[in-house]
C-alpha cells in the first residue's frame, strides 16, 4: 500500500494507523467478505513497517470497535470509522479508482473529514500524529 505522494518521490510520512486503516480499506474494497486472514507480520512488510506498530495499531483500532482480529483473521466492524481513520491519499486513489473503473462512489464518503488523531490530550505524541517509517 503506497501512497501517491511516496510514489513520486515526495516525503509524506503517515502514521502506521493511517497506513493500516488504509490497507485494511483497500482490501476489503477488492473483496466480497469484510472478512479476511492477514498477519500482523504479513501486514508489518507490506506497510513496511514493524511488527510491533502493527499490533499495537490493530489493537487501537479493536478497543475503538472498528475491527476484530484473532490469529490472522480480521473482521472490519466499522468500515466508516476506517476511512475517517485512513490517510488522506487512500481517498484519493479510491476515487480515482472508481473513476476509472466506472464504480458509483458514496457521496458521504467524498465528504469524509480528514483523519482524526491518534493519542490522546495529555500525552506525548498529542498533536504530533506521526511515527517514522522504520526498516524491518
Amino acid at each position: 500500500a503506497i501512497c501517491l505522494p511516496t510514489m513520486l518521490g515526495e516525503q509524506h510520512p503517515h502514521t502506521v494507523e493511517e497506513r493500516l486503516c488504509s490497507l485494511l480499506l483497500m482490501i476489503d474494497d477488492r473483496m466480497d467478505s469484510n472478512e479476511f486472514f492477514l498477519t500482523h507480520e504479513m501486514i508489518a512488510e507490506m506497510l513496511g513497517a514493524r511488527r510491533a506498530g502493527i499490533t499495537v495499531a490493530a489493537g487501537k483500532l479493536r478497543q475503538a470497535g472498528v475491527i476484530s482480529y484473532m490469529r490472522g483473521h480480521i473482521h472490519i466492524l466499522d468500515r466508516r470509522s476506517l476511512e475517517m481513520w485512513a490517510c488522506e491519499c487512500y481517498r484519493t486513489i479510491k476515487t480515482e479508482f472508481d473513476r476509472l473503473f466506472e464504480i458509483e462512489t458514496d457521496p458521504e464518503f467524498v465528504k469524509a473529514p480528514p483523519a482524526i488523531q491518534w493519542a490522546a490530550p495529555g500525552s506525548s505524541a498529542y498533536g504530533q500524529g506521526r511515527e517514522p517509517v522504520r526498516p524491518t
